[in-house]
């Protein structure tokens, strides 16, 4: 598979697959976007594993944002793939204090003792540049948990 890149007269461009012609991904646009012509920024969608076994502040995941600028993380989800082995209940949210602080301003208090998909439902937040984004232990113990943190962040 080939991938051509067009630049368009919008002032946008586009990553083009050469055997089906499809648009896999298009960004830029006017620095003064207007309803006729937006600007499209790349979203970045992340997945990273949770790490079982650390009850503390950001033991599970602690992330900081790799980007000199601020994002929006615009949708979170919790895809648990093998429940704690007891009671455990787990919190995930964005935190300028430190990598260690429990934060829940996307998802609180879900229990992860069963498996299954858990949003953040229309819970938007920012994430400034070099702050974190920490998933925590808010009660029990997540020993034996499986689990993967999706999300998905826009330019600010």
């Amino acid at each position: 598979m080939g991938v051509e890149i067009r630049q368009q007269t919008d002032q946008t461009i586009e990553f083009v697959e050469d055997a089906s012609a499809a648009v896999l991904m298009k960004a830029g646009g006017p620095s003064s976007p207007t309803v006729a012509q937006p600007r499209i920024d790349m979203d970045r969608n992340y997945k990273i594993p949770l790490t079982a076994g650390t009850d503390t502040g950001g033991g599970l995941l602690s992330f900081q944002n790799p980007h000199s600028y601020d994002l929006l993380i615009v949708y979170a989800m919790l895809d648990v793939t093998t429940a704690s082995s007891g009671a455990c209940t787990v919190s995930i949210g964005e935190t300028g204090t430190n990598g260690t602080t429990l934060s829940s301003n996307l998802i609180s208090g879900q229990t992860v003792a069963a498996t299954g998909i858990f949003n953040s439902g229309a819970k938007s937040v920012i994430w400034p540049a070099g702050k974190w984004l920490t998933a925590s232990t808010a009660s029990g113990a997540s020993a034996g948990l499986v689990a993967n943190l999706y999300f998905c962040t826009v330019l600010r």
